[in-house]
């Protein structure tokens, strides 16, 4: 007993004695037993999301969130299986990261899956340009554009070295009131 095809147990661990008897032909009996003990060695199944790409806050960095409760974790034995993450939530990330998350049974089965988190500039730079200015004309009744993108005062929180430029370009020969436009 039990009965052949009887199932037992929900759990790492469950034990079920099994008592085996014998009758021979003249009747005669003899029994012996033996305990099944359940044993889960299936790691639970973990399904991450996607890559993702975030909006860095004005320190250039991403304050990594829990990411637990956005997996899919199904185990054969454990309706609810440990969820963790590395790094973990409350983390200030600055540069492409991978993101783990970790499932474990109550019998210590792990599995894991893992995503890249990359945080994105998405703050402008401030830039302050130079003041007007009224230039004389040369012989020519022109005026050749210096360079002025070295005037701006140009600040971005993310990048220490933003490209400045210049519409037009230095060098380009103008002839009357013109707007001189600095990008950074």
């Amino acid at each position: 007993s039990p009965t052949a095809g009887s199932t037992f147990g929900s759990a790492h661990g469950d034990t079920q004695v099994i008592t085996f008897t014998v009758t021979d032909a003249n009747g005669n009996t003899a029994t012996c037993t033996a305990t099944l003990t359940l044993v889960d060695n299936q790691a639970p199944n973990i399904s991450c999301s996607a890559d993702v790409t975030v909006s860095a806050n004005s320190s250039c960095e991403f304050i990594i969130p829990d990411y637990t409760a956005s997996v899919t974790v199904n185990d054969n034995c454990d309706g609810a299986p440990i969820i963790t993450q590395s790094p973990t939530s409350s983390t200030a990330i600055s540069s492409a990261t991978t993101v783990w998350i970790f499932a474990t049974d109550a019998s210590g089965n792990v599995d894991s899956c893992s995503f890249v988190v990359t945080p994105e500039d998405v703050t402008p730079p401030s830039i302050a340009c130079p003041a007007d200015v009224t230039v004389s004309a040369n012989s020519s009744c022109e005026f050749i554009l210096p360079d002025y993108t070295a005037s701006a005062t140009v600040n971005d929180d993310c990048d220490g070295a933003p490209v400045v430029t210049q519409t037009p370009a230095s060098s380009t020969a103008i002839s009357s009131a013109t707007t001189v436009w600095i990008f950074a």
